[in-house]
């Protein structure tokens, strides 16, 4: 079986027959995962003028929810905006509807351009919580947010920014140097600056494309995300579970043959 076969045929598997030892699924049935997505491709897929704010503050709040992206825990409402009864979806669609005129942002979006990401990540950053100093709250939630709105308007343009697949990209990739993941420093560099030239989505879209041209990957973003994702959600817990016992991260090996033993009829490493 070709590396592009195993993708399409693996990477459906989100949690049939994926158990390790103590019967602990690794991720969440397959179903209600694809329900989440089918949902959210509906809402966004039905034409909208961005316009329209109420519409925009919907599609913010359902993606962020069932996909987990936390902007509730990392954004803080205004309080104008409170005292008006709206909630914090209603104030990101505004913020979202500012740039609507501004740079052709949605071009941006209709041609693919990586930094619409970047665009709507540091719209959120400027809008973080802060802590003591007046600190934002680190973490790469704006960014996977970011890259998940982007796709579900143009799917085939962006690919989705996440911690799981940024760590099955670097275990996949690990000793292949067509593929520049080398620890991510690039990555956590750009993070320190978001107004800056550097655009830490695009670094991580042409990892994934040198990824796809060194394993001859002919599938969509989103056939590969699925994969990514699911590999990199045993990764996870394959090293929490390695960790609580021997207080240390287990080596490449052991991953490996865990995820082999464990979830034969899942997952398949692309390196058989």
């Amino acid at each position: 079986m070709n590396n592009t076969k195993k993708v399409l045929k693996y990477g459906k598997c989100f949690g049939k027959n994926f158990y390790l030892k103590g019967d602990l699924p690794v991720v969440p049935a397959w179903k209600a995962e694809m329900d989440r997505y089918c949902f959210l491709r509906y809402l966004f897929k039905r034409k909208l003028d961005p316009s329209n704010v109420s519409e925009v503050s919907r599609r913010i709040n359902h993606l962020d929810l069932l996909y987990r992206t936390q902007l509730y825990r990392r954004i803080r409402t205004p309080d104008n905006y409170e005292k008006r009864g709206k909630d914090l979806y209603d104030y990101l669609a505004d913020c979202l509807f500012e740039l609507y005129n501004e740079d052709n942002f949605y071009k941006k979006i209709e041609n693919g351009e990586p930094e619409a990401v970047t665009i709507i990540a540091r719209e959120l950053t400027k809008r973080k919580k802060s802590i003591k100093k007046k600190k934002p709250i680190k973490g790469q939630g704006e960014f996977s947010f970011a890259s998940k709105y982007c796709f579900f308007l143009k799917r085939d343009s962006y690919p989705i920014y996440d911690s799981m697949a940024k760590d099955s990209l670097r275990f996949y990739s690990d000793g292949i140097p067509e593929v520049k993941t080398s620890k991510h420093h690039a990555w956590k560099q750009y993070l320190k600056e978001l107004g800056s030239a550097d655009d830490v989505y695009g670094v991580f879209k042409q990892v994934i494309k040198q990824f796809k041209d060194a394993f001859n990957l002919d599938v969509s973003y989103r056939r590969l995300d699925w994969y990514l994702w699911t590999f990199g959600k045993a990764i996870k817990i394959i090293k929490d579970k390695h960790k609580e016992k021997h207080k240390e991260n287990p080596p490449r090996d052991v991953i490996l043959s865990l995820i082999q033993e464990n979830a034969k009829n899942a997952i398949l490493s692309l390196q058989e």
